[in-house]
């Protein structure tokens, strides 16, 4: 949500609790769109879809002006196209998760480009991205 929002956002909300906000989501197919579905009719939760957007640039605009929520990765409501400060509430309860996989294909070797984009990506700290960030050391002034 739009980091003045009000009422502020929980830092924590149940899945349970998303039918309550208007969202603005990904277009179907989309594998982040397809596991909240999901989990969420497992959950017997009934989604407002305000509006689906594709880019998750424009998912992010959206929400810092405070019409509409969205459920993104942190690694986007952090990341590059996250221009705008936002207010963040982790989902639990069930806590939704994805996996992200590395795939080559078995019937033809990779190239040298490939291998090497392959070892560059297994050398990151992923999980970083997806964690929670950590308070300032040193609040600032």
């Amino acid at each position: 949500a739009a980091a003045d929002h009000q009422p502020p956002l929980p830092v924590r909300i149940a899945v349970a609790g998303l039918g309550a906000y208007p969202l603005v989501l990904p277009s179907l197919p989309n594998a982040i769109r397809t596991l909240v579905e999901s989990i969420c009719r497992a959950q017997g939760v009934r989604l407002q879809v305000a509006a689906e957007v594709d880019a998750v640039q424009t998912i992010v605009e959206l929400a810092a002006q405070g019409d509409a929520y969205a459920i993104l990765p942190r690694s986007a409501a952090r990341g590059p196209a996250a221009e705008h400060a936002l207010s963040l509430s982790e989902i639990e309860a069930p806590r939704i998760t994805n996996n992200l996989v590395l795939a080559s294909a078995r019937h033809r070797p990779a190239t040298r480009l490939a291998s090497a984009t392959g070892d560059l990506i297994r050398q990151l700290n992923l999980a970083a991205l997806f964690e929670p960030a950590a308070p300032p050391a040193h609040p600032l002034p």
